[in-house]
């Protein structure tokens, strides 16, 4: 198993969490973070907002991975990364 899901407080865009876990004696760090980003100023004319969420991940900073896409609105999607190790 290498994901375990735990509730954290309200992490605002471009904060941290740094998450550390203890496994049979080894201690592990893991450090995440939360981005909002608004449509109007990542879509292109006549681009849908799958195409535009597709965009937006593939040139995001490479020392992140994409853990979760929360729930859009019409202003912005909020996007979830955890630093690669």
């Amino acid at each position: 198993m290498d994901n375990i899901t735990i509730q954290l407080p309200a992490i605002r865009a471009h904060q941290y969490a740094n998450v550390s876990v203890t496994v049979n004696g080894e201690q592990k760090h893991y450090q995440f973070r939360v981005e909002i980003f608004k449509w109007n100023e990542w879509r292109r004319q006549s681009e849908d907002r799958a195409s535009t969420l597709r965009r937006i991940i593939q040139n995001y900073d490479k020392q992140w991975r994409l853990v979760e896409i929360g729930g859009a609105s019409e202003e912005y999607i909020p996007i979830t990364f955890k630093r690669v190790s």
